[in-house]
């Protein structure tokens, strides 16, 4: 029997990539991995960003869903630039993942997911306090580029 986060997120397992902006405006592209352990009770969830110009990787993060006591996803993650953060889901439409949570310095993060046709969007923005500016951080349509093991064929 697959679990509640598998059968809400197995469809996006696998690895992600798109255009982005920053929040300096650069254009960079961004790579998003999802790979479920423990037969979907967690789902490792890795991100890297590059300018788009010439390469130079602008940031990388790294976090693990899993489900809290309340049913809601919580996302345990280290960005390089951000540091530790614990995101806790947010009410929202149900085809939405939306999470926020604190960072250091009396600063705030929000991250969402969502797919649309066979895209996958994220958007996440810093803020201070309790409320995020308006503007996006980061925003991106990313594309399948493939799927993860066992998943992938093995050479």
């Amino acid at each position: 029997m697959a679990s509640p986060l598998m059968k809400r997120f197995g469809h996006w397992a696998g690895t992600w990539r798109g255009a982005c902006e920053l929040d300096d405006g650069t254009p960079g592209v961004l790579e998003v991995s999802l790979v479920p352990h423990f037969d979907g009770r967690v789902f490792e969830v890795s991100a890297t960003i590059w300018e788009r110009a010439d390469g130079e990787m602008r940031t990388h993060g790294v976090g693990f869903w899993a489900l809290g006591r309340s049913g809601r996803l919580e996302n345990v993650m280290w960005a390089d630039d951000l540091g530790f953060c614990l995101l806790e889901e947010t009410p929202d439409d149900p085809e939405v993942l939306s999470m926020e949570g604190t960072l250091a310095g009396n600063l705030s993060l929000t991250v969402s997911f969502r797919t649309e046709d066979d895209a996958l969007l994220m958007s996440s923005g810093v803020g201070e306090g309790y409320a995020t500016g308006t503007k996006p951080r980061t925003y991106s349509r990313m594309y399948r580029m493939g799927l993860t093991p066992p998943e992938a064929p093995h050479e």
